[in-house]
């Protein structure tokens, strides 16, 4: 009984001696061929199992350039529930000022798809939303009609997260119509937090300046913008009006 003990305790360094001592003569072929296929057969598997998540966790994350440092971003399917609330820090701007503070690109078109994302700054985590957005009018920029555009949002879409001053921009859907008023992000554009700098344009070429005041949306529900902060749109109901103030507004200025 010494041989078959010995070969179950040296299953992992299995020599052919143990193997023939220790099978019946009519076992001896099978017990060969069992563990020379049998064995890399199972590791194979055991492999394959492991590297299936390694490989869907490795595809969700973006890639990043030199210039973002000790940050991690990645897809979300899903998003902590709960609400989050944080102070207002808006500054008040008039309406000629939301419209040339940053010198911001203005386009009209249709939002094509929203991805909520993880971002991880060492051991801080945060989250926003990337939405793509068809082109078809640009009023205002360096932007091609008929080319997609992929936008930073200040917040989640889609989730029980609560951000201040994002209540016209979380009612953001795929297929929905709006005109955005946006930042370009140059190779300037940084967030720095927890000591960790992400470069802005490694996962978007622009951004809202914040998610209430440069948005104008046709919703299920009627047109929905920022009414109190621009006063002279007051009475809009469609995309076209909004159109025609930002017309005579980029004219004036």
């Amino acid at each position: 009984m010494k041989k078959p003990m010995q070969l179950l305790r040296s299953l992992g360094q299995v020599d052919d001696t143990y193997i023939t001592e220790a099978a019946a003569p009519g076992a001896q072929s099978l017990c060969r061929g069992w563990l020379r296929w049998g064995v890399p057969a199972a590791c194979l598997v055991l492999v394959v199992a492991v590297g299936i998540p390694l490989l869907s966790a490795g595809a969700k994350r973006l890639p990043l350039s030199d210039g973002s440092r000790n940050v991690q971003v990645r897809y979300a399917d899903q998003v902590p529930a709960g609400s989050v609330s944080v102070e207002s820090l808006l500054e008040w701007l008039s309406e000629d000022e939301l419209l040339t503070r940053w010198n911001p690109a203005m386009v009209r078109g249709t939002v094509r798809r929203i991805r909520n994302l993880e971002i991880r700054f060492g051991t801080t985590t945060t989250h926003r939303a990337l939405a793509e957005i068809a082109v078809e009018t640009v009023y205002r920029g360096e932007i091609q009609p008929d080319t997609v555009i992929r936008v930073l949002l200040p917040c989640p879409i889609g989730t029980g997260i609560w951000v201040e001053d994002t209540e016209i921009v979380t009612q953001m859907q795929a297929g929905m119509a709006g005109i955005f008023i946006l930042i370009d992000y140059d190779e300037q554009a940084i967030w720095q937090q927890n000591n960790g700098t992400l470069k802005l344009s490694d996962i978007a070429g622009f951004g809202l300046a914040d998610g209430r005041r440069f948005a104008f949306l046709e919703t299920t529900d009627g047109l929905v913008f920022a009414r109190h902060d621009y006063p002279s749109l007051a009475g809009a109901t469609d995309l076209d009006a909004v159109e025609q103030f930002l017309l005579e507004s980029i004219g004036n200025n």
